[in-house]
């Protein structure tokens, strides 16, 4: 069996034309790039993941890389028969021998989508591409691999927050304050609160926190949540940035028993 030798650079977004144009086969590994392109990404740029890194972004925004990471393995590893169709079908059109895994860094600590899939891609290439072998391997203005693992599953978030409310003060203050039926989803029903109907916001903050630091990472339609349950209901909600002023909405349902 002759073995094709492929090429294999990890390259941020704003390296992806340079790279096509020198004849490397550019792979969008983070689906849809919204508040990137008004429209379409461009042609040179093959989606492949169909992952939806955006789905994730209130996670590695927030810098709870861990649930970043989980979530687009997860949701990768459930469609890694397509994605390594799509790939195949684009090395045998494009008659080339290097790749470009292409994502967008977080400008804060340069974690980034695309050092998972390369991870995802050499794990099962041997089986679903076994004429090809990576020979060649290389970075282009990106953290290091050692650099990208010392983060990739971690909450950097966590050492920066203090648990403020306990177990049963937020059963207390949550019972103080309005919940509604989310009835624009009948197929999951629940109830949720808004921080801006609470007199308090701090202590709507607390919640958040405790659940956020307190809580497990759940996945559900494709995204990440932050779960706990307090009382009779399990409380979740996403992650972000900064919990005071990005939090707005809390979800809850009963605890089934």
């Amino acid at each position: 069996m002759n073995v094709k030798e492929l090429k294999v650079i990890l390259a941020p977004l704003e390296d992806s034309k340079e790279l096509s144009d020198n004849g490397y086969l550019c792979l969008n590994v983070i689906g849809l790039m919204k508040g990137v392109y008004k429209d379409n990404p461009p042609p040179h740029l093959n989606r492949v993941s169909y992952v939806n890194a955006w789905s994730y972004r209130h996670d590695y925004e927030g810098r709870d890389f861990s649930s970043a990471s989980n979530g687009y393995m997860y949701n990768l590893e459930n469609f890694k028969d397509r994605v390594f169709n799509k790939i195949k079908k684009l090395l045998t059109e494009s008659d080339t021998d290097k790749i470009a895994i292409i994502g967008i860094n977080n400008p804060i600590d340069g974690y980034c989508f695309r050092y998972l899939f390369y991870t995802f891609f050499v794990r099962h290439m041997y089986f679903y591409l076994p004429d090809y072998r990576v020979t060649d391997f290389k970075i282009q203005n990106g953290i290091s691999m050692d650099e990208f693992w010392k983060i990739a599953y971690t909450d950097i978030y966590w050492k920066h927050r203090e648990v403020n409310i306990t177990i049963e003060e937020a059963e207390k203050v949550l019972s103080e304050n309005e919940f509604r039926f989310a009835k624009t989803m009948p197929t999951n029903p629940h109830y949720y609160t808004l921080r801006k109907t609470w007199k308090d916001w701090d202590k709507f903050a607390d919640v958040i926190n405790l659940i956020r630091i307190k809580g497990t990472a759940i996945i559900a339609m494709n995204t990440m949540w932050r779960s706990l349950e307090i009382g009779d209901y399990v409380y979740w909600h996403l992650s972000c940035y900064d919990v005071a002023e990005d939090t707005d909405l809390l979800n809850r349902k009963p605890i089934k028993k």
